[in-house]
């Protein structure tokens, strides 16, 4: 089954939401999500992975506490969303030596926030781990991932550079075709967010109520 990435995005914040993220995370998760589907590439089974890892966590103890240095986790490896946004926020500050960012859980959702920097500086971005390395100028993407690459591994070591040359962007996509069960995942994560079905909800036009005109 295939979705509008606009739903794509939709599911994903609500989603995010569910796993513990404010609303205002919760929409950079969403769009992370919608931008790595757009440069082709899995942003369900990304989001699916990282929400899963944070689930249940206390979600200051896996974004950077300090913006200089390299940057780790508290407790166990970091949030992507929110070391994303702190790098897309801060390019000002490690544009001119790069940053380094250690036990990073599912590096790839590092992609849709990398883009963000570049159209801020002005400037191509590179971003690599393992293997894997992706050249942005903040609207295309030259992607080159490891043969052994997966949506949900953990970086020991993610590097992020300004400059970098693009030789083979990446086609636009409109719509996404996730795996059912990092879909379900979503949507298992995204039910959180909706009120609990009751008798007054139901007096009040939820559903059909107490009266069955069938």
């Amino acid at each position: 089954m295939t979705f509008a990435l606009i739903e794509v995005e939709a599911m994903a914040k609500k989603a995010a939401r569910g796993a513990g993220y404010g609303w205002g995370m919760a929409e950079e998760a969403a769009k992370a999500t919608r931008a790595l589907c757009a440069v082709g590439l899995d942003g369900v089974a990304a989001l699916a992975a990282a929400l899963t890892s944070v689930d249940g966590k206390n979600l200051s103890e896996v974004r950077p506490s300090t913006l200089s240095g390299d940057w780790r986790g508290e407790t166990g490896a970091l949030c992507p969303v929110s070391t994303g946004a702190a790098l897309s926020d801060s390019v000002q500050i490690w544009a001119k030596e790069g940053k380094r960012i250690t036990n990073i859980n599912v590096p790839v959702l590092l992609v849709p926030f990398a883009m963000n920097a570049a159209r801020h500086h002005g400037q191509t971005v590179t971003l690599t781990w393992g293997g894997s390395q992706v050249v942005t100028d903040g609207s295309s993407v030259d992607v080159s991932l490891d043969h052994e690459y997966k949506e949900n591994e953990i970086a020991d070591m993610a590097t992020v550079r300004v400059g970098g040359q693009l030789t083979s962007p990446s086609a636009s996509h409109f719509r996404s075709a996730p795996a059912a069960d990092d879909w379900k995942t979503l949507c298992d994560l995204a039910q959180r967010t909706y009120a609990p079905d009751t008798e007054e909800s139901r007096r009040k036009g939820a559903g059909a109520g107490l009266t069955d005109n069938d």
